[in-house]
């Protein structure tokens, strides 16, 4: 449907991928799009916006009971050795 959205492409509001700030806005209507990037552009999130967009032509979009249903899976990873917690109490 798209390019893929990963550490290596993910739009952000620091320099690194990780433990920071993003939107992801999915959608197959351009006009939603464009006014909900607006909007997280005036929350301060307008570089940390990342667009996914479902080609309507392709799925029939909507809520009715014959309209197609989307997953979005996520991959995490968990480290081997976990890192400090850091507003630990000791």
């Amino acid at each position: 449907m798209g390019a893929p959205i990963n550490n290596k492409t993910v739009r952000t509001q620091g320099r690194t991928p990780y433990d920071r700030p993003f939107a992801l806005v999915i959608t197959g209507n351009g006009r939603t799009q464009a006014e909900v990037n607006r909007m997280l552009g005036a929350s301060g999130l307008g570089r940390a916006t990342n667009d996914m967009t479902i080609p309507p032509a392709m799925y029939r979009l909507g809520l009715d009971q014959d309209s197609d249903q989307f997953l979005l899976g996520i991959r995490t990873a968990v480290p081997e050795r976990p890192a400090r917690p850091r507003n630990s109490i000791n």
